[in-house]
């Protein structure tokens, strides 16, 4: 069996650090991933995005204009995303200033103090940006249609949460969410670029936290109770959305291979795909068809998709 091309460590914290080394460039990539996305927000719907945007709003060191100035000062960049199971914190620096980039990611994971004035403030920008989603066909629909879906299933919720839910989220909410899922256990930090083990490991070790209170939230795995079902909306928009789909294998199904051979066969991302074949390019009937699939530790989503 052939050897992975990475390595794993268990640092002192109890947390995996997982380290490539690529010789052929200056940059690093660097950050933790969490085993938390939406659909661990609870009653809280958007939960785990909300804390993704509170990160950078000042830590116990650093006010939010030192945070967001402190890697673009020498060129580097960092950021985060949260899906519908990952939440992940991440920085791109010359491998020269590695340590700007380990300090300040620890910072804003551990130490970030989600202030209230912040909390309110990014609400609006949060807002607004469930409003650009609504305003996307072709982007709703997706959320519309897992939705429909899962039904009661965690992952059935979109990632942003609703302006209702929304206003409900407090800081307190987000401080339980932070002590209950960021736990070594339930996180990897993760190296890609021109360092070695020895100074990723090194470096780790000096910024990580002592987290040994915070204990892994128990991992909980949930039935789709799947009722086919159908929804039309009628919009103002131009063209027409239309999408399809059943509950597929989940990650670690051996038959995920074949349904993703499947998939890239019947509509994929080649445009000679059957369906980009045989509905636009040999009929014209639509402007862009596909077909997709998805999966999650205890789901998966296949689906067909067109745009008129």
């Amino acid at each position: 069996m052939k050897q992975p091309d990475y390595t794993l460590h268990t640092l002192a914290s109890g947390m995996r650090l997982a380290h490539k080394r690529v010789a052929g460039t200056r940059l690093v990539y660097c950050g933790f991933v969490i085993g938390a996305g939406s659909r661990n927000d609870g009653e809280n719907p958007g939960l785990a995005h909300c804390l993704e945007h509170m990160l950078f709003k000042g830590t116990n060191r650093r006010k939010n204009v030192h945070v967001l100035n402190y890697l673009e000062v020498v060129g580097g960049e960092m950021n985060a995303f949260t899906t519908k199971e990952l939440t992940a914190i991440y920085a791109t620096i010359q491998a020269r200033h590695y340590v700007r980039a380990i300090d300040i990611l620890c910072d804003v994971t551990f130490k970030s103090n989600i202030p209230e004035t912040e909390l309110s403030k990014e609400k609006k920008v949060i807002a607004d940006e469930i409003s650009m989603y609504l305003d996307t066909p072709d982007e709703n629909i997706y959320d519309e249609f897992q939705e429909q879906i899962f039904g009661t299933h965690p992952l059935a919720h979109n990632i942003l949460g609703n302006l209702a839910s929304l206003d409900k989220i407090d800081r307190k909410d987000i401080l339980h969410f932070t002590e209950k899922h960021y736990t070594p256990e339930n996180m990897v930090f993760v190296v890609v670029g021109n360092i070695s083990s020895d100074k990723a490991v090194q470096y780790s070790e000096r910024f990580m936290p002592d987290l040994s209170g915070r204990k892994p939230a128990p991992k909980q795995q949930h039935d789709v109770n799947y009722k086919p079902t159908s929804a039309t909306e009628k919009t103002d928009f131009s063209g027409a959305y239309t999408i399809m789909g059943i509950p597929a294998y989940p990650e670690n199904h051996p038959n995920k291979w074949s349904m993703l051979l499947l998939n890239n066969l019947l509509g994929g991302p080649g445009l000679n795909s059957r369906l980009n074949l045989g509905i636009r390019e040999k009929y014209g009937y639509t402007y862009h068809v596909e077909s997709g699939y998805q999966t999650y530790c205890d789901a998966g989503l296949f689906h067909c998709y067109l745009k008129l």
